[in-house]
């Protein structure tokens, strides 16, 4: 099962960023060029991955994005 989660955050500037919480080793050139081919908008690329070896889960199976908020 493929694993990604994209959440946002925001720089010190303020300045809205996107980070991909993932299983898997990728680099975020790689990530982006993927988005690109799949006709995403230049506005929307991924600034930053975190490669984890699990992405948690509630109790009821949904993504727990209170943890990886956390991590951020």
């Amino acid at each position: 099962l493929d694993q990604f989660v994209v959440c946002p955050t925001e720089d010190v500037v303020g300045k809205v960023q996107l980070v991909l919480f993932t299983i898997h080793s990728l680099e975020v050139a790689q990530v982006n060029q993927v988005l690109r081919k799949c006709g995403c908008s230049n506005i929307v690329k991924i600034d930053r991955i975190i490669q984890l070896e699990t992405i948690p889960m509630t109790g009821t199976g949904k993504v727990a994005y209170r943890q990886l908020e956390k991590m951020l």
